[in-house]
């Protein structure tokens, strides 16, 4: 059974039928790949956004593999690093101009602005100066009607980030960010026991959970009709 929220608090404006497959955590998981690129050659996504690990500490050549099938759906893909994703792997981001970690892209009326957690960030601390620019991406795309905000870490507190002993051990960078910002939808990964569905007064919060363990999310912007938001098994048919 997969998991359904409709969010018919927002009105999104002038956003008219963008449908985005959220993924996180692939580590590298080709049979669970191919399963995704197969779902969406049916359902046609425009966008796939990765919510980081792309890999489990593997060369870019891993990374190159994912976002190359993930391309040949023919959706704009746009990713970030996470904690399992090495200095490589995020060189190879910015080469491809995929690269959502501290930067804006725009899709249409879509604003987007992510934040990775490259294993260099994991080793060396998260310190907020590495968090600088994030002011300066979200001013880029003010002027769009929705606003998706993609982060590695979830936020503290939330149904998303609770780990096998019930404990909450997201970011609470994330979270104020989130607060303060009240991007229309959060996309997050990283603990993948907190597949599930939130929010933050108006941002609502997406952890798909992990492509390797077999899930994804499939969200729809539509207008009138807000976010729809569904959680999928990828040996689900609907």
């Amino acid at each position: 059974m997969f998991k359904k929220a409709l969010y018919r608090l927002l009105r999104l404006k002038g956003v008219q039928g963008v449908k985005i497959f959220a993924l996180a955590d692939i580590h590298g998981e080709l049979d669970r790949l191919d399963l995704v690129c197969e779902r969406a050659k049916r359902e046609k996504p425009d966008m796939i956004l990765v919510a980081g690990d792309l890999t489990r500490f593997g060369p870019r050549e891993d990374a190159e593999t994912v976002i190359n099938r993930l391309s040949a759906t023919n959706a704009k893909v746009l990713a970030i690093p996470g904690n399992g994703d090495t200095e490589d792997v995020t060189g190879f981001l910015d080469e491809a101009g995929i690269n959502l970690d501290k930067q804006s892209h725009r899709h249409g009326d879509v604003g987007l602005v992510g934040m990775g957690m490259p294993t260099s960030m994991v080793l060396g601390g998260m310190l907020l100066t590495q968090y600088a620019t994030l002011d300066d991406a979200m001013e880029e795309v003010k002027d769009c009607d929705t606003t998706i905000f993609v982060s590695h870490m979830p936020p503290a507190g939330t149904k998303t980030d609770m780990i096998f002993t019930e404990e909450h051990v997201g970011s609470n960078f994330v979270k104020s960010f989130a607060e303060e910002k009240q991007p229309e939808l959060l996309i997050c990964g990283h603990i993948h026991e907190s597949r599930a569905i939130d929010h933050i007064g108006n941002t609502l919060v997406v952890n798909p959970g992990a492509v390797a363990e077999g899930y994804i999310a499939e969200i729809d912007l539509d207008g009138e009709d807000g976010i729809d938001v569904r959680l999928h098994r990828l040996d689900e048919k609907g």
